[in-house]
């Protein structure tokens, strides 16, 4: 059964005796699990002073089992629920064929002399190249026009390989009134020369900046926020910079990007499992505790809390109080003992 609470939680109820078999992957009641469905903090309360209603060690271990396969079933295996989702994957022709050059040339977009290719290698891996002929210039390589919500993401990763020299791009993605404003958000990166690299891009880090590279003064980029819901088009740009690389004959900045795909991740929060007692318990057993590593003639039952499948958490605390009862008992008559041995004493003087 179910009962709606304020501000939209929910309050599930499941039969938590203890069972026959225990809880796991094949072995998951059906109103446990159901009960455990979409939670993603477990609050467990062991404050009822009737030791009959007092939940075991072997319960609350079938519940965390519950919610562990119902995590493994539904949490990390569904794409809904998975912290990655792969946008594009450029081994597949499909995803491929779907990004081209910038070709509207020249334009804030495209300039400077320049030639330019998206190719596959020798290895049939996606490859962005090309090699600038003049001190400033721009090339682009994009997706196509899309319709993308990324409203409940955090950020972008890319794996790439940088076959060329040191090299420097941004990735940018673009909304949908870039042509009115020809504006478009860039995350810049780095890449070594011979190796791969997986760029994180967090969402906040994109910044504002203009079709040809030229970026926004502070004040004015803060009124240009990026509209995750509103992504349209995406894709990498690479400049010659302020200091171009002069290579063989009149070549400059020579670039070649291999790219394996492009991902969209999400910020998850872990899941949370509270138990809450009652305080006078947990002073007890910290008491109890604190006098068997002071007790030098342990005699192997020093009275700790054993959490296993067939303990009783109420009987171990009883057991506790129990055990703490005869110390103080026995330090009792020993101060009654020397109490007598010194009023004695007295009585012979």
């Amino acid at each position: 059964r179910e009962k709606l609470l304020p501000q939209g939680a929910m309050l599930a109820a499941a039969n938590v005796e203890q069972q026959k078999e225990r809880v796991s992957g094949r072995n998951v009641p059906d109103d446990m699990y159901n009960a455990v469905a979409g939670i993603d903090k477990l609050v467990i309360c062991q404050c009822d002073e009737d030791p009959v209603h007092s939940l075991s060690a072997a319960t609350v271990k079938d519940v965390l089992s519950a919610w562990q396969v119902y995590r493994q079933d539904f949490a990390e295996r569904q794409r809904q629920y998975t912290a990655k989702v792969r946008i594009f994957n450029f081994a597949r022709d499909t995803d491929f064929e779907l990004w081209d050059l910038e070709r509207q040339r020249p334009s804030d977009m495209c300039y400077g002399q320049q030639k330019g290719g998206w190719t596959r290698n020798s290895h049939g891996t996606a490859l962005f190249i090309g090699q600038f002929f003049e001190p400033v210039g721009q090339a682009q390589l994009r997706s196509p026009r899309l319709k993308l919500n990324f409203k409940r993401f955090s950020g972008l990763l890319i794996r790439v390989y940088n076959q060329a020299v040191d090299n420097k791009y941004s990735f940018f993605l673009r909304t949908s009134d870039f042509d009115e404003t020809r504006l478009q958000y860039e995350y810049e990166f780095e890449c070594k020369a011979g190796s791969w690299h997986v760029i994180r891009m967090p969402f906040n880090a994109f910044k504002p900046v203009r079709a040809d590279g030229v970026q926004l003064p502070d004040d004015e980029a803060d009124n240009f926020p990026l509209r995750r819901e509103d992504v349209v088009q995406m894709g990498v740009a690479v400049r010659t910079g302020d200091n171009p690389v002069l290579y063989t004959g009149d070549r400059l900045n020579y670039f070649s990007l291999a790219m394996e795909w492009v991902k969209v991740f999400r910020m998850q929060q872990e899941p949370q499992v509270v138990y809450l007692g009652r305080a006078a318990d947990l002073e007890d057993a910290s008491l109890g505790e604190a006098e068997d590593e002071d007790d030098e003639d342990d005699d192997g039952d020093d009275g700790e809390i054993m959490f296993n499948a067939d303990s009783d958490l109420e009987a171990d605390l009883m057991r506790m109080r129990t055990l703490k009862a005869q110390k103080e008992a026995a330090a009792a008559a020993e101060i009654q003992e020397l109490e007598a041995l010194a009023l004695a004493a007295e009585g012979e003087q």
